[in-house]
C-alpha cells in the first residue's frame, strides 16, 4: 500500500499476521480503529463493508452495545474462574442452552478458547473413548480432502492441502484423508444422481483398508468451505451415518464455521439430521467478543468417559466469553437473524450469479445462509490481486485463484447486500479487463 499510515507501517514491521507472508504487507496494512455493524473504519477513516465477519467471528457485526454491556457486567462480577474442579454460571447456563439447541442426542459440553483447541480435545476425546473400551488401537482418524479444520497440530493434522502440513511434518500419527463430496468428479450445485453412493463408498473403502478395528473416528464439516463451498449431494449425510454406525466408527462434526446461524438454522447439521457423537463449537459462538470454542459430547461417550479426567484449557469457558455467547444466543434469536441468513444468502447467490455471468471464468456460485462462494479460474497470483482491489474499493473478503469467499455479518441488510455485490462486479470487470 503505497499510501500506507504510520501506524500501518509499524504494524508491517512488528506483527507477523495470520495467512499472509510479511512480503505481502511489508510496504503497510490497513489498521482498523472502529466498527459498528458491518462496517469497520480504518486509521484513516476509510470505511469497509465486513464480508466475511472478520474471521467468521462476528455474527452480529461490531459495536452491539448491549454485548459490550453483557460482558462488563461479567468482568465485574467474576473477571476468572476456572471450569476445572469448580463452574460458574455463564458456564453452566451457556451449555444447557447449547444442548438444547444442538441435534438429538448431544448431552455434555467442554469449553475451550476456539476452533482449534476444539478440534485437538474433539481428537483425544474419540481416542480416550476407544481406549476406555479396552481397545486402544482404535486411534485412526479419517478426515476429508480438502478439508480445514484449523492451524493447532492436531487440527492440521487432519486438514487437507499440503501448503497446512508438508512445511510442520511430521504432524500426529495414525490420520488418513478420504473421499470428500466433489472428489468424484461432481461439479458444485449439480451433482450426479449417484454421487453420495459413489463418495461414501471411497470413504468405506479406505476404512476397510485401513481395518475398521483400528478407526476411531471420522471427523468432517457438514459443508465444505475451505476455499469453495462445497454442498454435500443429496443422501449423502444419511448414508455415511449409516456406513459409520455400522462400523462403530464415531463421527466429529466440525461446525466451527458453519454453526451459530451461519447457514440460516442454528447448526448446519439440522439441515441434514446429522447426528454426530462430537460436535465442535468456535468462530462466531462469542459473537467475536472473545475467544471461545467448545466441543459437544453425545451421551454415548460422555458416559464412557464418567471416570475420566481429561486435561483442558486454561481460558477455556472464561466467564465473560459464555457471557457473550448467552447474549449473543439471545440476540441472534430475538432479531430473527437466522431467518435473515437465509433470505439475504439467496439475495447475495442471485446478485453474485448476476454479476459472474458475462464471464466464462467466474461461478458457479454456491452456498446456504451468509456462507458463499463464487468460484474464479485465475491465473497464479490473480486472485490475491482482486482481493486487495475489492479491499480498495470498501470490501473486506477472502479471495483465491479458485474462489471469492463471502460470509457478512448475520444482521448484514439488503441495502448492504447489494452493495457489496455491485463491488464484486467492479472487480470482476477490473479482472476482465487485464485478461483482454
Amino acid at each position: 500500500m503505497d499510501d500506507a499510515s504510520d501506524l500501518g507501517r509499524r504494524a508491517a514491521r512488528a506483527l507477523f499476521n495470520q495467512w499472509a507472508p510479511p512480503r505481502a504487507y511489508r510496504g503497510g496494512m490497513p489498521v482498523m480503529v472502529a466498527g459498528r455493524g458491518a462496517r469497520l473504519t480504518d486509521e484513516r477513516g476509510r470505511s469497509y463493508l465486513d464480508g466475511l465477519s472478520g474471521l467468521w467471528c462476528a455474527p452480529l457485526g461490531c459495536g452491539r452495545p448491549e454485548l459490550v454491556e453483557r460482558v462488563r457486567r461479567q468482568l465485574e462480577t467474576l473477571s476468572y474462574a476456572p471450569l476445572a474442579w469448580t463452574a460458574h454460571r455463564p458456564g453452566v447456563e451457556l451449555a444447557e442452552r447449547l444442548l438444547a439447541l444442538a441435534p438429538p442426542g448431544l448431552e455434555r459440553v467442554f469449553f475451550c478458547s476456539g476452533g482449534g483447541e476444539g478440534v485437538d480435545a474433539a481428537l483425544k476425546f474419540a481416542r480416550r473413548y476407544w481406549h476406555g473400551q479396552g481397545r486402544p488401537r482404535r486411534s485412526v482418524i479419517l478426515h476429508r480432502r480438502r478439508a480445514f479444520h484449523g492451524a493447532t497440530y492436531g487440527a492440521a493434522s487432519v486438514s487437507g492441502g499440503a501448503e497446512l502440513r508438508e512445511p510442520y511434518a511430521p504432524l500426529l500419527p495414525d490420520t488418513l484423508e478420504v473421499c470428500a463430496p466433489g472428489c468424484c468428479g461432481c461439479p458444485d450445485d449439480a451433482h450426479k444422481p449417484d454421487c453420495a453412493a459413489a463418495c461414501v463408498r471411497r470413504v468405506e473403502e479406505a476404512l476397510l483398508s485401513a481395518g475398521p478395528e483400528r478407526v476411531a473416528a471420522l471427523i468432517a464439516e457438514p459443508v465444505g468451505a475451505a476455499g469453495p463451498v462445497r454442498l454435500p449431494p443429496p443422501g449423502y449425510w444419511p448414508a455415511l451415518q449409516e456406513m459409520l454406525r455400522r462400523h462403530g466408527v464415531l463421527l466429529i462434526l466440525d461446525e466451527v464455521l458453519t454453526g451459530v446461524g451461519r447457514t440460516g438454522a442454528w447448526f448446519a447439521a439440522s439441515h441434514w439430521d446429522i447426528r454426530p457423537d462430537l460436535m465442535i463449537l468456535g468462530k462466531g459462538l462469542s459473537g467475536g467478543c472473545a475467544p471461545l470454542g467448545a466441543v459437544l459430547l453425545s451421551g454415548r461417550v460422555a458416559r464412557a468417559l464418567e471416570d475420566a479426567a481429561v486435561p483442558g484449557y486454561t481460558f477455556g469457558g472464561h466467564p465473560a466469553a459464555c457471557a457473550a455467547a448467552l447474549e449473543t444466543l439471545a440476540i441472534l434469536e430475538r432479531e430473527g437473524l437466522l431467518a435473515n441468513a437465509a433470505a439475504r444468502g439467496e439475495e447475495l447467490r442471485a446478485r453474485l450469479r448476476e454479476a459472474a455471468a458475462p464471464y466464462p471464468w467466474a461461478g458457479p456460485v454456491s452456498g446456504l445462509g451468509l456462507l458463499c462462494s463464487l468460484r474464479l479460474r485465475l491465473a497464479p497470483g490473480q486472485g490475491s490481486g482482486l482481493m486487495e482491489h475489492l479491499r480498495e474499493q470498501g470490501l473486506l473478503c477472502l479471495v483465491e485463484d479458485e474462489a471469492l469467499c463471502l460470509a457478512p455479518p448475520l444482521s448484514v441488510s439488503a441495502p448492504e447486500i447489494r452493495e457489496i455485490a455491485g463491488i464484486v462486479a467492479k472487480g470482476l470487470a477490473e479482472i476482465q479487463g487485464h485478461k483482454t
